[in-house]
């Protein structure tokens, strides 16, 4: 969004306060000297955090003074964050500004913050914050000075890092990316909720530091103290237990942690004999952190541990089936089964377009909410939503949905950060995996229950894993695939077998030469022009009407294996919808496909398939029982896309998978997937 200069921009800056109305008085007497110059409009919204004192008379005061350019709020939830999600909800402004109630704007800092957003036509901007008065002398160290300082020096920069204290963001990165975490927060843990945004959107926004947008800080003398920094350092330290996930067992952690707590304290206790207090300090102060964050993951994996909960208790259920059509398909065995036990639940998936366009006539699923994901992130209208629902049960199926990972290195590479849908749902309860792998490593869920992902299972059985978590049992005829096809879809299906003349005596086989259009799963495709050369070999030994099937995304595929047959097939690539494309496959005799959601469309249409791997696991996500034959590679590094116990990082010893020219898309031949064929038909035939 470009500033107009011909349309005032109103600026909105949120103050949140707690029993500070004297420090209040000061900021607001600041806002008295600011000039708009004609430029912008701006509105002050003081929100109350449920204080105890003067914060409302001061604010009466100041109404006319400043032209009625100041609002009130009061939130009754203790917590910064709720303070602040508040004043988001009822700012009216283009440009949303955040500081605390301890600030002094300079005379310049409205002007400022708006040439800053029209020049640099940023998303957000982080002001620099210097103490108005010198600190004590053993505050002077940056190890201490940065907590109540912003300044990153003269030059404006790309931000590494924005603090609540003098930032400013365009209103609508709050509605794409969500607010502030409430768990997060003074009032709440302690700390984090602005950091905690901030690694929430810096990779998808334009985030700057501005130095002429300057603000002093105030802080009261309580700030100033030891004893003040060394509770900071320990609510710092609970905050990021918080926040974070260990890729290490508990155990090691401690041991880990202990280690290290009593390295600080030796070298506090040599820093008192030297008479180096600033450097005695820093080190309690880091044991101090790395206690609070040793509790606090004690405290989030008791959680875990005391997972129980009554199975009648749970009335409304969120299903998170968000990765591909093939993996939703795979998870309705546990859906079923999910239905058949708490049936007096009502549940919710939370799907894709296409996922939502297969299960929409389910008589499994109660509701459908659109899963909308903008560069790896949901919208925050999303996040809201599903907050307000109040589930009390969350299931995350299996391959995991979308999840930023931030590394971060403590000690031998321990510590990474991570926030993923879940901590954002907020539901009672959550079921979901959590993967041993040294490349995706997701420890758990705060709160919840899950399953390590051990040895190699199919997603089928992965899922069903989580129903044993809750004491359900499973048996072998729980495991069938389910696809619901009202009526008036066969109808059509009749309509085209007669159109097309199409015999329901003939053979028909189905092909599908896609899969996954991201980046590098694509690549697992078996070439086109073998593609065709078997075609033409089905229509030439079997006299089979062959029919190519595939999305608006395969339409090129379509094209050029037609192109290259010397017998014209049945190309319906992008013009069908799901449904119809389902009813169709129902009526072939043989679905041939890539490791794609249409061969699990197949198989849980019970229509006889033959899958074609080349990096993927059949042991993972192949069809799904005996009837069902799978081709792959023999090569020895075939599969490497995943394993049993998670993800590994898409790797091919001889080329770049930025290349079609794989080995393992080359080693099945036409004749190999041509045998197999034979012997289904002949199987059909018999059967």
């Amino acid at each position: 969004m470009n500033i107009n200069p011909n349309n005032k921009t109103l600026i909105s800056v949120i103050i949140c306060t707690y029993n500070r109305c004297q420090s209040l008085r000061n900021t607001l007497k600041r806002f008295q000297e600011q000039d708009a110059n004609g430029s912008f409009n701006y509105e002050v919204i003081v929100v109350d955090n449920n204080s105890k004192d003067r914060t409302k008379e001061v604010i009466e005061e100041f109404y006319n003074q400043m032209d009625g350019k100041i609002r009130y709020l009061f939130e009754r939830r203790q917590g910064r964050s709720f303070a602040l999600n508040k004043g988001i909800k009822e700012a009216k402004g283009k440009i949303i500004a955040f500081m605390d109630d301890d600030i002094l704007v300079d005379k310049n800092w409205l002007n400022n913050l708006y040439n800053a957003f029209k020049k640099h036509n940023c998303d957000a901007v982080q002001g620099r914050v210097l103490l108005y008065e010198l600190p004590p002398k053993w505050m002077w160290s940056r190890r201490f000075k940065r907590f109540i300082e912003v300044d990153y020096g003269e030059t404006t920069k790309k931000a590494p890092v924005s603090t609540g204290a003098n930032v400013a963001f365009r209103s609508e990165i709050f509605k794409k990316f969500g607010m502030f975490n409430t768990s997060l927060g003074s009032g709440a843990l302690g700390f984090n909720e602005d950091i905690e945004f901030f690694r929430r959107i810096r990779d998808a926004a334009k985030i700057l530091y501005c130095p002429e947008v300057l603000v002093y800080h105030v802080p009261s003398p309580e700030r100033l103290t030891k004893k003040y920094f060394r509770r900071r350092f320990y609510k710092q330290g609970r905050s990021d237990a918080h926040m974070g996930k260990i890729s290490v067992t508990l155990l090691r952690y401690t041991l880990y942690t202990i280690k290290e707590i009593l390295k600080n304290m030796i070298k506090a206790i040599i820093s008192y004999y030297r008479r180096n207090s600033e450097e005695r300090l820093y080190y309690e102060c880091d044991a101090y952190k790395k206690i609070g964050f040793l509790l606090q993951l004690y405290k989030e994996h008791k959680k875990r541990i005391d997972f129980k909960f009554r199975l009648s208790e749970v009335q409304k259920i969120l299903i998170v089936a968000t990765a591909g059509m093939g993996d939703a398909i795979m998870f309705t065995p546990t859906l079923r089964m999910l239905c058949k036990t708490l049936n007096h639940a009502k549940i919710y998936l939370l799907a894709k377009p296409s996922i939502k366009e297969l299960m929409i006539d389910s008589p499994l699923i109660d509701e459908i909410i659109d899963y909308e994901n903008m560069d790896g992130y949901i919208p925050g209208f999303l996040i809201e939503k599903l907050q307000k629902e109040q589930f009390d049960l969350a299931i995350f199926s299996y391959p995991p949905h979308e999840v930023k990972l931030r590394r971060h290195s403590l000690g031998d590479k321990v510590f990474s950060w991570s926030f993923p849908l879940e901590h954002y749902i907020k539901a009672k309860y959550n079921l979901g995996h959590k993967f041993s792998s040294q490349y995706f490593k997701l420890k758990g869920f705060p709160g919840n229950a899950n399953t390590l992902l051990r040895g190699h299972k199919h997603t089928i059985d992965r899922n069903l894993d989580l129903l044993r978590i809750i004491g359900l049992t499973v048996k072998e005829e729980d495991k069938k695939l389910n696809v619901d096809i009202p009526a008036k879809y066969q109808q059509f299906a009749e309509e085209f077998v007669t159109r097309h003349g199409l015999s329901s005596n003939g053979l028909i086989i189905g092909i599908h030469p896609g899969c996954s259009s991201s980046t590098k799963l694509k690549y697992r495709r078996w070439p086109e022009e073998r593609f065709a050369e078997l075609a033409d070999k089905l229509i030439e030994s079997f006299n089979a009407k062959v029919i190519i099937f595939g999305g608006p995304d395969e339409l090129e595929a379509g094209r050029n294996i037609s192109h290259l047959m010397r017998n014209k097939p049945l190309d319906l690539v992008g013009k069908l919808t799901l449904k119809n494309t389902a009813v169709i496959i129902k009526k072939c005799s043989l679905f041939i496909s890539m490791d794609s959601g249409l061969i699990h469309l197949a198989t849980a249409l019970q229509v006889p398939t033959i899958a074609i791997f080349t990096f993927t696991d059949p042991v993972v996500t192949g069809p799904y029982n005996n009837s069902h034959i799978v081709i792959k590679p023999k090569l020895p590094c075939s599969p490497c896309y995943s394993s049993g116990e998670g993800f590994k990082e898409y790797s091919c010893l001889k080329h770049s998978l930025r290349t079609s020219n794989l080995d393992c898309a080359n080693a099945v031949t036409v004749n190999d997937v041509f045998q197999y064929v034979e012997k289904r038909i002949l199987w059909v035939t018999e059967k």
